[in-house]
């Protein structure tokens, strides 16, 4: 399954069940799994590579919670 690698979250505000709901937006969320070597970072396990490509186009380099994503 693809996987995107999502940095810039802000750790108080940002939780499984919110960046599960929102890229479940663009397709099939699959896992959702928060990085510990790395704060702010998250992998997003998606069903098929047309979700990615939504969410890439869709997400990156936007701002949530006053933190701009790199997806």
């Amino acid at each position: 399954s693809p996987v995107l690698m999502v940095y810039g979250l802000d750790q108080a505000k940002m939780n499984c069940d919110r960046v599960f709901n929102i890229f479940c937006l663009y397709g099939n969320v699959e896992k959702v799994k928060f990085m510990k070597s790395k704060p702010g970072a998250a992998m997003v396990e998606m069903a098929d590579g047309y979700g990615v490509d939504r969410a890439i186009t869709h997400l990156n380099n936007n701002f949530m919670f006053g933190q701009k994503l790199n997806v």
